[in-house]
């Protein structure tokens, strides 16, 4: 954290900055939702954090209904909140990360 950003680039998505908006990134459990991304079928997914990979310059998401670690811009990350519509992929019954 008391190293400098180089860049606005890297100020908005690196993890050498403390922002109030980075704060659910970090931590012992971090979830985060998917948002604003091309391929619109992950939009609204939710996932852990499983923390910054410095060589791609991106966050890794590991996504509740499984699959490989994802490489996320950080803009394409928001905090995760409970929706009505968030459900386990295993069970189909309703999911709460913030539960766990």
């Amino acid at each position: 954290l008391e190293e400098r950003c180089d860049s606005v680039e890297k100020l908005r998505e690196g993890p050498c900055c403390d922002t109030d908006n980075d704060d659910f990134l970090r931590g012992v459990v971090a979830h985060a939702r998917l948002t604003g991304l091309r391929s619109s079928g992950l939009n609204g997914q939710v996932g852990y954090v499983e923390g910054f990979n410095d060589d791609a310059g991106r966050w890794m998401l590991r996504l509740h209904n499984g699959g490989p670690v994802k490489l996320i811009k950080r803009a394409n990350l928001e905090p995760y909140v409970p929706r009505p519509s968030d459900a386990c992929a295993a069970c189909g019954e309703g999911l709460n990360l913030a539960s766990f």
